[in-house]
Formats: structure tokens, C-alpha cells, sequence
């Protein structure tokens, strides 16, 4: 799925803006601007038209401060379809339905910190597609501990799965796992992070390894390290949801050193 052009009408900073020939063989966009120059806003119009197209999606009264500043456009705007209406987005593919709408788009704010973490029961968490972690690109944005839970859960599926009776449980932690942290020793070099199994954990978090330390938990981690095993790892456990959705990371380089 692939972008082509982007207008904003009366959408909160923005009276009138238009983003116009992206090119279809573009892998990467990239917003570059001060501060307060309304690049989060593009990734929040983009939030809000996934929002509505969940049919049960409704604006709460705090949203319509949050999208109008002024008492008389709040009540002129009281509604999801009446906002997102200010949201058109044109794709290189056809037009989407509102089904496909939902999927269109994963987005990270930057308010991504998560210290730490330690899960003592796990639940499936409902489909991010239906029922997304936060509303607006002002929120917290906490995933680590959310996809460690999907880690597991997908883990034990595969063992109990009769399709895998005849294979070890270390062949399905690399089917499951392998690219994960196959990509994490490309982006952590000298020495390498390496996450450890799951199945091995226990701690109800996860654990690595790095040259000479072994078996040490997430709250050890840098806060660079964090940081970015925060994005890859949602990347890793979201992928199969949105394998079609174009990707918006709000303040991509927070925390992470410019070469990584």
C-alpha cells in the first residue's frame, strides 16, 4: 500500500494542506520540520480516518477539545465521520474499503518509554486493528510488555498446534523468533544484543544476552537499547495484522543514536 497524496482541510493546525506526487516506488517518507510545525498532526489525521473506520468508534468530549480549540466549532463538529471527514487520503492502489481503512495504517507516538515490566498472567490482547492502545498521537504508547504477552501466547499455540508434533520446541522458538532476533544482530553490532527464549524466562519478562553478560532482564537495557527493541519487536509481532499498512513512527530517532 502506497500514499499519493494527503489533504488536511480545517484539521487542527492546518487550514488548507496538500501533499501531492509521492511517488509510488517510495519506501520511506520522511517529515523533517522544527518543532510545532504539525508533523505529528499528519500522523494523527491519519489515526483519526483508521478510528472511523471502526463503525463503534465515537469522538469523547475531551477528543472534540483535543480536535477544536474553539466552544462553537465543537458543536459544529460533534462527531467521528464529521472530523475525519477533514482527513483525505489518496493511495497509488485502489480505493480502500473501510474494512481495508482500518489496517491502512499502524502508528507509534512518541511516547513509547517502558522502564520496565513483569507479567504474571497472561490474556490475548484484542486485535490492534479493532481496539488500538491509544486514541491520540499525544498518548502513551507502551507496547514492550503488550507484545511480550503475543510472544507467548503465539509460542504456546505453536506447541500445543498437532501440525508441529513432530518437531522440537527449538525448531518452533526459531520459526517463531528467528527473524526477530536475526535482525537484531544486524542493528546491534560489537557486541551484539541477543534476546534470549521466552520459553526459558520465567520472569514474566524478557531476558538477553550481550558478549560476556548473559541472562540479564529488559529494565537492564539502555535506554537506547530500549528504545529501539520497542520499535522492531512491534514491527516483528504486528507484522502478520498489517502486512499491507503503511508504518508512521512519531519521533523515530528519540533515544536512538543517529547510525543506528
Amino acid at each position: 500500500m502506497r500514499i499519493r497524496e494527503v489533504h488536511l482541510k480545517s484539521y487542527k493546525r492546518f487550514a488548507d494542506l496538500h501533499i501531492t506526487d509521492i511517488p509510488e516506488t517510495a519506501r520511506l517518507v520522511i517529515l523533517i520540520g522544527p518543532n510545532g510545525s504539525g508533523k505529528s498532526t499528519i500522523f494523527d489525521a491519519f489515526l483519526l480516518r483508521a478510528h472511523a473506520a471502526q463503525g463503534n468508534y465515537q469522538v469523547s468530549p475531551n477528543d472534540l477539545e483535543y480536535y477544536e480549540r474553539s466552544p462553537d466549532q465543537r458543536r459544529k463538529n460533534s462527531s467521528t465521520h464529521k472530523l475525519a471527514s477533514r482527513v483525505d487520503v489518496q493511495f497509488h492502489d485502489d480505493s480502500l474499503s473501510e474494512d481495508r481503512m482500518q489496517k491502512a495504517f499502524y502508528i507509534r507516538t512518541a511516547y513509547r518509554h517502558e522502564a520496565d515490566f513483569r507479567i504474571t498472567s497472561i490474556q490475548r490482547p484484542p486485535a490492534e486493528s479493532s481496539s488500538r492502545r491509544f486514541r491520540r498521537i499525544t498518548d502513551s504508547d507502551q507496547a514492550v510488555s503488550e507484545n511480550y504477552s503475543k510472544m507467548s501466547l503465539n509460542l504456546l499455540a505453536d506447541i500445543r498446534n498437532a501440525q508441529n508434533k513432530d518437531k522440537h520446541v527449538s525448531a518452533l522458538l526459531d520459526e517463531s523468533e528467528g527473524d526477530l532476533r536475526r535482525s537484531m544482530r544486524r542493528l546491534f553490532l560489537d557486541p551484539a544484543l541477543e534476546m534470549q527464549d521466552l520459553a526459558e524466562s520465567g520472569e514474566g519478562t524478557f531476558r538477553f544476552a550481550k558478549g560476556a553478560a548473559q541472562d540479564f532482564q529488559y529494565v537492564n537495557l539502555s535506554g537506547g537499547e530500549k528504545a529501539a527493541f520497542d520499535i522492531i519487536l512491534d514491527l516483528f509481532v504486528k507484522r502478520k495484522e498489517f502486512g499491507d499498512a503503511i508504518y508512521c513512527v512519531d519521533e523515530p530517532e528519540l533515544h536512538l543514536a543517529t547510525a543506528l
